[in-house]
């Protein structure tokens, strides 16, 4: 199941697919290292500010989380085309800073 997703998320031509797919890997806990790639790829690279905004929000809520996930936020704060996508990366990393650990 991992793979199919991380698959999906990478790979398909619609917005809204990926999205879904973001909203089925917020049910796998923990994420996998094949899902934290592709996550934390979709979160710099995807072309659509709502997927990157779904990432931003998982990454957020997640318990244990590789520092790759932590590096992309404070990428995507700086980086994103989208003004709100930055700045929810940016209260995103501020929130699990505090919360702590990474696994």
């Amino acid at each position: 199941a991992d793979t199919v997703l991380a698959a999906t998320l990478a790979n398909d031509g619609s917005d809204a697919v990926r999205e879904a797919a973001l909203f089925a890997i917020g049910f796998r806990t923990p994420l996998s290292d094949t899902l934290w790639s592709a996550v934390v790829a979709a979160g710099r690279a995807d072309r659509a500010g709502n997927v990157r905004s779904r990432v931003v929000s998982l990454v957020r809520g997640a318990s244990a989380r590789p520092p790759e996930a932590d590096a992309m936020l404070a990428w995507v704060a700086e980086h994103d085309p989208v003004e709100t996508v930055r700045a929810a990366a940016l209260e995103s990393l501020a929130a699990v800073r505090k919360t702590g650990p990474q696994r």
